[in-house]
């Protein structure tokens, strides 16, 4: 059972063709992104490279990968980026730092939670404890 966004339908792969970026240092919350993929589905693409062997190497989206594993997908949407090994990296390291570079509104993000809360419980609980305190 995967549950893919139907406009992503056409960039589906099979997950044990995929390969994690090695030496990844990103660690993300498999747990968190696994609650929202069961709440939304996939919305977004994973990024992957392929490689000569028909695998593919994930460039961007390994924890998304570990998630949707977790939850017994046998396929993820994922464009495909055809670039060297060296350009790969360099796209997975400025993926991550430009999220990090940005910032969150306290209290917006709070009022945010607050009014999803109730009807989003499942994506919303862990931000409450782990987010606001």
């Amino acid at each position: 059972m995967n549950n893919i966004h139907e406009s992503l339908h056409h960039l589906a792969v099979d997950i044990d063709s995929l390969i994690p970026l090695e030496d990844n240092p990103r660690k993300g919350n498999v747990d968190a992104i696994a609650s929202s993929y069961l709440e939304f589905g996939q919305i977004k693409p994973i990024v992957i490279r392929p490689n000569d062997d028909g695998t593919a190497t994930i460039i961007a989206g390994n924890h998304q990968v570990q998630a949707a594993k977790k939850l017994g997908w046998d396929q993820i949407a994922a464009v495909q980026y055809e670039v060297d090994n060296m350009r790969a990296i360099a796209f997975a390291i400025a993926d991550n730092r430009t999220m990090e570079l940005g910032y969150t509104e306290p209290e917006l993000l709070n009022d945010a939670i607050l009014e999803i809360g109730e009807n989003y419980s499942r994506v919303s609980g862990g931000m409450n404890s782990k987010l606001l305190n």
